[in-house]
């Protein structure tokens, strides 16, 4: 399924990958074949179709169980960005019992690495409104699908009239329309299902060199070169395989990850003279963990009279210091939501506030415990 932007020559390479696998590919153009269809939806919600974040194609896979033939009853969906390290067979043999629809929940790959107490709902929309919870949450990049079942409803229009209700409130569209509607009526799948890299990475102390089998979610961009990593190792052997593995690929990765590196360097640099002026001007307001207390104390040189704010999960987000007096410096994982709702309340960034993270050594990342969202009322 497509919007038509599939060159002719990665056509041909799609079809030489699955011709080796001794398998068959059909080509969904949907704007072509689905019309109608989308312009009802942009009717309902053109802004689930359109936005500088997601694009219509983000929602093809709420579209499946109406463009795909009847025949097809049961359906593997996997996100782009999936390494398959297992016999696909095992997946599709779950048993989904009464649910439409099977996927893992993220406490099943928290529990895993023994994360469990960290993680959280998605979004603080979906938890407080929607029904959802730590243990139903999940990520829908890989799914199985029961086509008989979600064809009782069509839910790419009902999804999107649901966005337009709650326009303001989501995370991701795809992804929190699915918890929405089916947090509480799916199959538990097994962790190994959806093992996320990153947190593979961050919380896997057995010092594994084969990994055992799984699907691997390189959510973000989570590879790289060095084949000293057993993920970058099975990411890059399996590109091998493929019709787009080429003898410069290295060369051309290479010079993408160093003009990724300097522009992020650059921005890094920007964001601290920011920062760093603002602090000339204002008095410093340190948050975050408790335990990191006497550590950013340590490092900043905090004197006694400067101040430190303990944040904890599904708290209050204080704010008891003037910002016209005071600039707030957060250290959280996830800043991006602690920004959301610090500009929602009339702040702004590098003016009242700031990551202070940007201030901090990059090998420091071990500062953060973890990447799942938290939730906070200011």
């Amino acid at each position: 399924m497509h919007d038509g932007s599939i060159s002719e020559t990665n056509r041909e390479k799609f079809r030489q990958l699955t011709a080796a696998f001794r398998a068959e590919l059909h080509f969904y153009d949907i704007p072509a074949e689905h019309a109608e269809l989308l312009a009802r939806g942009r009717e309902i919600f053109a802004a689930g179709l359109a936005s500088q974040r997601f694009t219509s194609v983000n929602m093809y896979r709420l579209l499946l169980a109406q463009v795909l033939p009847d025949s097809v009853t049961r359906v593997i969906y996997l996100d782009a960005d999936t390494i398959v390290n297992l016999d696909i067979a095992s997946l599709w043999q779950e048993d989904l019992g009464r649910f439409p629809l099977g996927a893992v929940p993220d406490l099943s790959v928290a529990e895993h690495f023994g994360q469990a107490d960290k993680a959280r709902a998605s979004s603080s929309f979906l938890y407080e409104k929607c029904g959802a919870t730590k243990e139903t949450v999940f990520n829908s990049g890989i799914l199985l699908l029961d086509l008989e079942q979600l064809r009782s409803r069509n839910l790419f229009l009902d999804g999107l009239a649901f966005l337009a209700q709650y326009e303001d409130d989501f995370d991701s569209y795809d992804n929190d329309i699915l918890i929405a509607f089916y947090g509480d009526n799916y199959q538990h799948l097994p962790w190994q299902y959806s093992i996320h890299t990153k947190w593979a990475r961050a919380f896997d102390r057995s010092n594994v060199r084969t990994l055992p089998p799984g699907i691997y979610h390189y959510r973000g961009r989570d590879y790289g070169l060095d084949l000293s990593d057993c993920y970058n190792r099975l990411f890059l052997t399996n590109l091998r395989q493929t019709p787009w593995w080429q003898e410069d690929i290295i060369s051309k990765s290479y010079q993408l990850t160093r003009e990724i590196a300097l522009t992020n360097i650059q921005n890094r640099l920007r964001q601290i003279r920011q920062i760093e002026n603002t602090c000339r001007r204002k008095k410093r307001v340190f948050m975050g963990l408790a335990g990191d207390e006497a550590r950013l104390r340590q490092d900043f040189e905090l004197t006694p009279e400067e101040h430190f704010i303990a944040l904890a999960p599904g708290g209050q987000l204080p704010l008891p210091y003037d910002p016209r007096t005071h600039i707030y410096l957060i250290f959280w994982s996830n800043y991006g939501e602690v920004k959301a709702l610090l500009e929602k309340a009339g702040l702004q960034e590098y003016e009242d506030f700031a990551d202070g993270t940007r201030l901090m050594p990059e090998q420091s990342g071990d500062i953060f415990p973890t990447e799942l969202t938290v939730l906070w009322q200011i």
